[in-house]
């Protein structure tokens, strides 16, 4: 999952110490590439910063090399998670717009398949068909005026396709509204607020994505909701902001 976990998880005080002391290297009158090695079980590079005079660090660049594929912000409340398998655009429609194909790596799924037609996520949410093109795209809009639609796009290339799985969040969606007080706050983590993404939620797609890979590929990828949550979290403190 996390090819950098042996170093997030066991020494997440050298993390924040690092990062004060990169954020006063900063502030000098030079410039210099930062590297540091993690002694851990691949013994591989954690950071590789250019580091610039007062300049303001890009956290959001460091998150994203320590987790791969990790979703990116369309806007404050779309995301997006994008792949590329090795595929027939056939296989992967298949995957991604049927029933059956929806069941192994989603969710079953009753629906039909043409502009307007309804569906239903098991455990999930309802809602209408808005568009469908074969071998391009379809999308999934929420019921109600939230706005929130979920939609899924392949693109055929030489060596396959490439996915994309873009989620925008309906408006006012607050997680501690719709999980239990004793849910982990690791999960319903929302520093922008509702009508945002929260860490379960973008934790959940990625493994969704991840899930759709091994369907479509063989290719299994072993997936830890609750450090991926953890993860999430500072991606998302990252788009928002708040730098701990």
């Amino acid at each position: 999952m996390n090819r950098f976990s042996p170093f997030v998880d066991g020494f997440e005080w050298l993390n924040g110490a690092f990062w004060m002391a990169i954020d006063n290297i900063s502030k000098r009158s030079y410039s210099c590439a930062i590297v540091v090695w993690c002694v851990c079980k691949n013994n591989r590079v954690i950071w590789d910063i250019p580091v610039q005079p007062s300049c303001r660090l890009d956290r959001r660049r460091i998150v994203t090399d320590q987790v791969e594929n990790v979703g990116i912000f369309l806007n404050d409340n779309k995301m997006m998670w994008k792949r590329q398998f090795s595929v027939e655009p056939g296989r992967l429609w298949d995957a991604i717009a049927t029933k059956e194909g929806l069941s192994h790596w989603f969710m079953p799924t009753d629906f039909e398949v043409e502009e307007g037609g309804r569906f239903s996520f098991k455990n999930g949410w309802d809602g209408t068909v808005s568009e469908v093109e074969p071998l391009d795209h379809i999308q999934f809009d929420a019921d109600g005026d939230s706005n929130g639609y979920l939609r899924f796009e392949l693109e055929a290339k030489d060596d396959g396709c490439v996915f994309s799985l873009t989620d925008r969040m309906g408006e006012g969606a607050d997680p501690k509204k719709i999980f239990g007080p004793d849910t982990p706050v690791h999960r319903i983590y929302q520093p922008g607020g509702p009508g945002t993404h929260w860490s379960g939620v973008t934790a959940g797609y990625h493994g969704f994505v991840d899930s759709l890979e091994g369907h479509v590929t063989g290719n299994k990828i072993e997936f830890d909701y609750e450090e991926m949550c953890k993860t999430y979290q500072r991606v998302l403190d990252d788009h928002f902001g708040h730098v701990g």
